[in-house]
């Protein structure tokens, strides 16, 4: 992830890179299931790098179909956090700057990170590294802001939550479907998917104290996590009086991208 609003990486320093560590469920499998799925695939790619790989949910994903896997990331706090797996290396490096030689890789992913890039300039390396025919899967996954019950969450998350931790700036919106040509590359669909996520009351908490939301807030000096985490537990209690945890909604769109010859 690198994303910048004043030269801050919101996901640089390193509590906020534990709290995501420890507060981000797993999202990522369920875009590499749906990519499985499109190219039915029966055979594992040898070299993938994962781009914005944060504290590596997207590597561990990616590696149950590749034999190996570089993730990188710009982020130093990310990096210390990341899961080991005997499959993945790490390294800090930058999207619009890949630090590899050209045609290294037969498969690029980066999830839930390319709303940070320059995406034009990404683009351009990502077709330079991949090697004649790679694929190229961008992926995003987010929270629908719904419990499956009751339905006043909705409310208090659009109303509450968002009015008081809003969304920061981000680059650009994932729009880049009508220039691949000029990239080198096959555009050869958009899938989306969906996936539940049951969390009890400190897991959602903890997940939302690891939102950019939040962490531009306590990064920028406006309030203290102790804080955040307070108001968080006490304004959601009455969504979590019945039961021990409940069920949250995620949905998330991947492109699928092939290099041309």
């Amino acid at each position: 992830m690198n994303p910048e609003k004043n030269n801050l990486n919101y996901f640089d320093s390193k509590t906020a890179a534990a709290r995501y560590a420890k507060g981000r469920p797993n999202v990522q499998a369920a875009a590499i299931n749906a990519f499985k799925e499109f190219l039915q695939i029966k055979r594992t790619f040898k070299k993938c790098l994962d781009v914005g790989c944060g504290t590596g949910l997207s590597s561990v994903a990616v590696a149950e179909i590749c034999e190996s896997v570089i993730g990188i990331d710009m982020s130093d706090g990310m990096l210390e956090f990341a899961a080991s797996h005997p499959k993945i290396k790490y390294q800090k490096a930058n999207a619009e700057n890949l630090p590899f030689g050209n045609s290294s890789f037969d498969l690029i992913t980066a999830g839930l990170a390319m709303h940070w890039f320059d995406q034009p300039a990404f683009l351009k390396e990502a077709s330079r590294v991949l090697m004649p025919n790679g694929w190229l899967i961008i992926y995003n996954n987010e929270f629908k802001h719904e419990q499956l019950d009751p339905p006043q969450f909705k409310k208090w998350f659009d109303e509450s939550y968002l009015q008081r931790y809003p969304n920061p700036p981000r680059k650009n919106a994932l729009q880049f479907d009508e220039k691949l040509a000029s990239d080198g590359f096959e555009f050869l669909g958009k899938g989306q998917f969906t996936n539940d996520i049951t969390m009890t009351h400190q897991q959602f908490v903890s997940y939302l104290m690891s939102q950019s939301n939040v962490i531009a807030r306590v990064e920028g000096g406006s309030e203290r996590i102790e804080e955040v985490e307070q108001w968080l537990l006490s304004s959601t209690q009455e969504f979590f009086t019945n039961d021990a945890s409940k069920v949250f909604q995620f949905s998330g769109g991947i492109w699928y991208l092939k290099k041309r010859r």
